[in-house]
């Protein structure tokens, strides 16, 4: 958090001198908007829907929904109303680590239908094998958080073809330089 805390303050610092926001400094082309998902909270499947209806009414085309929690029969059921709120949305689940191999692909196998945008850390963070497997049933692409740590382990997860998306945290990498360079 301290590399990350100094590198923004470098950039801005940098930014200032030069007259030009951090973007500027960090990419030739930066881009302009920077889109971001809703993340639905588990609760009653009406409350719910209506979480999903309020954020596509925002301008929201990207929902996100923390799985692992429960039951896995209650992953289901709140994935299919979330669908039916919203169908044309893209829909990233996140399981946090929550699920053993088996259990991932048993959860994939039944939400692939529901046409994920990506499965998020669905194994611990150290199990990459169990991640390569999932990714290997191509229903939907595997996504690495939380075995992202650092620049190491994140060229880790992708020499051993565990993750098609790292979702990269500069807090967690230090700094933005360091999550741009990665």
């Amino acid at each position: 958090a301290l590399s990350c805390a100094l590198d923004s303050a470098m950039l801005d610092l940098q930014g200032q001198r030069l007259h030009l926001p951090i973007a500027a400094l960090a990419a030739e082309r930066p881009i302009e908007v920077v889109t971001v998902n809703a993340v639905i909270g588990n609760g009653p499947l009406t409350t719910m829907q209506e979480q999903v209806r309020s954020a596509i009414a925002a301008g929201y085309k990207t929902l996100k929904l923390k799985v692992g929690i429960g039951p896995l029969e209650e992953d289901y059921r709140h994935v299919e109303a979330i669908r039916e709120a919203a169908p044309d949305a893209h829909l990233r689940l996140d399981a946090n680590g929550a699920w053993d191999t088996d259990t991932a692909t048993k959860a994939l196998q039944e939400l692939a239908q529901y046409n994920l945008e990506y499965l998020e850390q669905p194994v611990p963070a150290d199990d990459l094998a169990g991640m390569r497997q999932l990714r290997s049933l191509q229903l939907c692409r595997i996504a690495g958080d939380e075995s992202v740590s650092t620049i190491d382990t994140a060229l880790n997860v992708l020499r051993m073809g565990a993750a098609d998306i790292l979702v990269l945290k500069p807090m967690r990498l230090g700094g933005i330089r360091p999550a741009l360079k990665l």
